[in-house]
C-alpha cells in the first residue's frame, strides 16, 4: 500500500514549482561541512539518521537556498507534534504537492540528501524524529548563521551524507537539477547539460530494471512514483549523447 495516490504529474509539477519559485529562490554557491554538529560530546559519539552511516568515516555538508522553506512533510495532532502510524512504522505524511514531487525527485536514494525544513518543521514539539534530534537541527542553524544570513523560516537547505567525492557530486548534481526547475519547469526533462550528465553516470545505474531501487524511499509507503520517472527521463537523454 502506498500513501500517495494522486492525480498529479511531474510535468505539472515542475511547471507550477517554476512558477512559485523561479523568481523568488538564490542558490548558495558554496557548502558548509556541519559534521560536528551531530556530534553528542556528553556520549562522546555521533548521532545521526542511520542513512548517513559512521560519521568517524563519513561526512555531512549542507548548501542553502534563500527564498523559500518548501515543504512541510509531515502531518501533527492538536499539539502540533508530528503523528506516528502503527500500520506503516512511520510518521504520517500530509497529501502530496507538487512541491514534494519536485523535492522528492531531486532526493534520490544515492544522493542521500534531506530537505532541511520538513526535519525542521517536524521537530518544532518532539525532541527527535526520523533519527534527527533537534538540538542538532538548533546547532546546525547555529552554524550556518555564523557563516551567511539565514532565516529557517524564510530559507532552506540540502542536507548530505557520505564521503567527500561522494558528497560533492550530490550537491553538485542537486544543484544543477534545483537551477534547471527554477529556470525551465518541465523543460528541464528535454535536455542534459554536460556536467550533469557526467554526474548521473557517476552516481546512477541508469540500466530500467534499477531505476526504482534508486528513487525516493522505494518499497515504502511513502514512495513517489513521479521520482522513477524523473530519473528515467534524464537517463534516457544520457544515453543518446
Amino acid at each position: 500500500m502506498h500513501i500517495y495516490q494522486n492525480n498529479l504529474s511531474l510535468e505539472r509539477a515542475l511547471d507550477e514549482f517554476k512558477k512559485k519559485y523561479g523568481s523568488k529562490i538564490t542558490i548558495e554557491d558554496g557548502s558548509v561541512d556541519i559534521t560536528d554538529c551531530f556530534f553528542n560530546i556528553e556520549k562522546n559519539k555521533y548521532e545521526a539518521p542511520y542513512s548517513y552511516g559512521d560519521l568517524n568515516e563519513n561526512y555531512v555538508y549542507s548548501y542553502i537556498l534563500y527564498g523559500a522553506p518548501f515543504v512541510q512533510k509531515f502531518k501533527k495532532n492538536e499539539k502540533g507534534k508530528p503523528v506516528f502510524n502503527l500500520v506503516t512504522k512511520g510518521y504520517e505524511r500530509v497529501d502530496l504537492t507538487n512541491d514534494m514531487i519536485v523535492l522528492a525527485s531531486m532526493c534520490l536514494k544515492p544522493m542521500k540528501n534531506t530537505s532541511f525544513h520538513e526535519m525542521y518543521d517536524g521537530l518544532k514539539n518532539v525532541k527527535g524524529i526520523q533519527g534527527f534530534k533537534r538540538r542538532v537541527l538548533n546547532k546546525v542553524v547555529e552554524k550556518i548563521k555564523s557563516e551567511y544570513i539565514f532565516d529557517p523560516d524564510k530559507d532552506t537547505m540540502f542536507i548530505f551524507s557520505g564521503s567527500d567525492e561522494t558528497i560533492e557530486n550530490a550537491i553538485n548534481l542537486n544543484k544543477i537539477w534545483m537551477k534547471q526547475a527554477f529556470l525551465y519547469g518541465a523543460k528541464m526533462l528535454d535536455f542534459v547539460e554536460s556536467d550533469e550528465s557526467d554526474l548521473i553516470k557517476t552516481m546512477f545505474n541508469c540500466e530500467s530494471d534499477k531505476m526504482e531501487a534508486m528513487s525516493y524511499f522505494p518499497e515504502k509507503p511513502w514512495h513517489v512514483p513521479e521520482s522513477v520517472e524523473f530519473l528515467k527521463r534524464k537517463c534516457e537523454l544520457v544515453k543518446k549523447i
